[in-house]
């Protein structure tokens, strides 16, 4: 670095090797990784006056801002080596020339270095004396020449950026040839991430055909990924060259260059080619303030759009359907947990207080009812594994975790059930043994904690739906099947409180009753009739 004069850094483009320091390649960002400003006058310069210039650059490095002979600066402008890093340093500069004079600094370090763009201000002649004439006449200065224009680097895009969170913002610098230059910053110390993938569906994983992931995490260069689940191996990334990935004062920002085309030969197939002037879809993700490595981010710090990454005009995508896994998920669930298992826990609770009724007629009910439960609940569990399985995630929130529990109390229960034959049930006027009470404890009490928690869960379910960006017409069927069970569930409950023999309990005996025999009067050895728990 401390070789490297104006005519060195002059011509150095991103992507050449600089060889002064670990031989690193320049990076192919400008702008924020280091830039220069000046109080130099917009008017230019005035040879014999000093000015002071400023370079700062993004992430600690050492420094060196050069000029050409138009000028010299104290102590040749370096001011700072690889060990001693800073963000932010004053030169001193003595004008001395007379044609614009140019400036440019380069920022880095054994592995990353950075140049800013050439500042270019222009010089202000000196007034020329004026020349008597042989006539009176008083003579006229000659005119000053009009000031060159300074050219500021700037980290803004011409077409503006575009907001893709809260907070998070993505710029386009332009497409130059073959390669496209984004910019990704995000307000919060936290690693970032943007996707392309084909489809029209927000989905990590392109919708299991893959997404091409660029990521900056841990600082250093931006990795690239290929990603077909919701784990990301983040052993598997690659090295995005010329790329920029640093946490500073709070933001995280990342830069980088890609291909417009998905490459070729063995990595077509793992990346997605970039269309300008037509939208396609852009997924990103980040993580919370102060996680800097990758790792699983809250559904509110995750999108998708259809963009144009030349214009960066967008508009919103299509929501996930689901799938048919999902579905039948739904579909069971609501049906098992939000009907068919609460209605047998209420027939057990009402229905046999109902002395009209025939013997045993609740208990088959009861059994009948959960037992169809208990297989439909299972079928939605099944689909739920196999949903999540194509997503790549299991277990991640509090609906999952409710409904395995949920799930697990309800199978047990045709299990513990079958334990009461091995307690004795009392005869009339007999206290209940301490096997008997024990077990219409564990029963009836983990059935009702089944039974609550399945009923909260499903409309949790509904909100994870939503929560999730799935499309509408599976979060309608959701609800409309929560909302008919909890309304039938409930309303009837009531109902047989205030008349035990209501219609409807009546026509639930009598679909177990009509025509067929009574039920003996013990099973198991146990009397069965209207208290038979």
């Amino acid at each position: 670095m401390k070789a490297c004069d104006f005519a060195c850094m002059e011509d150095m483009s991103p992507g050449d090797k600089f060889s002064g320091m670990g031989n690193p390649t320049i990076g192919a960002t400008t702008g924020a990784t280091c830039q220069i400003t000046t109080d130099i006058p917009s008017q230019g310069y005035t040879s014999g006056n000093q000015y002071t210039l400023t370079v700062t650059s993004s992430t600690p490095f050492a420094q060196k801002v050069t000029c050409n002979d138009q000028g010299a600066f104290a102590g040749g402008g370096r001011v700072k080596n690889n060990d001693q890093r800073g963000s932010s340093y004053t030169y001193q500069w003595t004008a001395s020339g007379s044609s614009p004079a140019k400036f440019r600094a380069m920022c880095g370090g054994w592995s990353d270095m950075w140049l800013s763009d050439i500042v270019s201000v222009a010089a202000i002649a000196s007034p020329v004396s004026p020349t008597p004439l042989s006539s009176p006449t008083p003579p006229t200065p000659s005119p000053t020449p009009s000031p060159s224009p300074i050219l500021s680097p700037s980290s803004s895009s011409a077409n503006g950026g575009l907001e893709l969170l809260p907070g998070m913002s993505l710029t386009s610098h332009g497409i130059k040839g073959e390669q496209i230059d984004l910019e990704v910053r995000s307000n919060r110390n936290g690693w970032i991430g943007i996707g392309f993938a084909n489809g029209e569906e927000v989905s990590m994983t392109g919708g299991s055909a893959g997404a091409d992931v660029f990521a900056c995490s841990g600082g250093g260069p931006v990795k690239r990924y290929w990603v077909t689940s919701k784990y990301i191996d983040t052993g598997s990334g690659r090295d995005v060259e010329g790329s920029q990935c640093s946490f500073v004062n709070g933001e995280a920002i990342m830069r980088f260059q890609r291909k417009l085309s998905a490459g070729g030969g063995r990595r077509l197939s793992d990346e997605v080619a970039v269309t300008p002037g037509k939208q396609q879809m852009l997924i990103y993700a980040r993580g919370r303030d102060g996680t800097t490595s990758i790792s699983i981010h809250d559904s509110s710090d995750r999108g998708g759009k259809l963009v144009d990454l030349e214009s960066l005009k967008a508009s919103e995508a299509n929501k996930k359907d689901g799938g048919a896994a999902l579905w039948i998920h739904v579909i069971c669930m609501t049906v098992a947990w939000g009907f068919l298992l609460p209605l047998g826990v209420a027939i057990a609770n009402r229905v046999r207080k109902n002395a009209d009724a025939p013997q045993g007629a609740w208990f088959k009910l009861h059994r009948g009812m959960q037992c169809i439960g208990w297989a439909v609940q299972i079928l939605g569990f099944v689909m739920a594994l196999a949903h999540c399985s194509s997503e790549g995630a299991h277990f991640q929130n509090a609906h999952t975790w409710i409904g395995l529990a949920v799930v697990i109390l309800g199978t047990l229960q045709p299990i513990n059930a079958a334990l009461r034959k091995l307690c004795k049930h009392p005869h009339d006027g007999e206290p209940k043994t301490a096997g008997r009470m024990t077990f219409e404890v564990v029963h009836k009490g983990a059935g009702y904690i089944a039974v609550f928690g399945g009923i909260i869960n499903c409309w949790m379910g509904v909100a994870q739906l939503d929560k999730l960006g799935f499309a509408i017409p599976i979060i309608a069927v959701g609800i409309a099947l929560s909302a008919l069970g909890l309304l039938m569930i409930f309303g009837y409950t009531a109902w047989a409180f205030v008349n035990v023999n209501n219609p409807i309990s009546k026509a639930l005996v009598k679909l177990v009753s009509d025509g067929r025999a009574p039920l003996p009067e013990s099973v198991d050895g146990t009397k069965v009739g209207n208290a038979i728990e």
